[in-house]
């Protein structure tokens, strides 16, 4: 099991929990959602002028607990925004790749 989940910081403009680790990552990131996700959603990474640079589509949504994997090694050092958009509303956090 993966521990040491880091808690999104703006629960007002999130409308559930988002758990990334580790932060700062360099190849890989770690994803869960507080909750799960029904339907279709998409988890969105944004570089600092707004590019997005990652896209992963979640076909049949997001179980609770369910970790998703995201592949860094083509992501040049930097900060960006994580969004993960649902049925359910999104959520974005911030993610530092060194």
């Amino acid at each position: 099991p993966i521990s040491g989940f880091v808690k999104s910081e703006e629960p007002s403009r999130n409308s559930f929990d988002l758990f990334v680790q580790p932060n700062p990552a360099n190849d890989v990131l770690y994803v869960r959602s507080g909750q799960a996700l029904s339907g279709q959603a998409d988890l969105l990474l944004y570089s600092a002028d707004g590019r997005e640079v990652l896209r992963q589509h979640l076909q049949n949504g997001l179980a609770e607990g369910q970790i998703l994997t995201l592949d860094l090694q083509q992501v040049p050092a930097g900060v960006y925004m994580l969004r993960l958009n649902g049925n359910a509303g999104s959520s974005v956090k911030t993610v530092v790749v060194k």
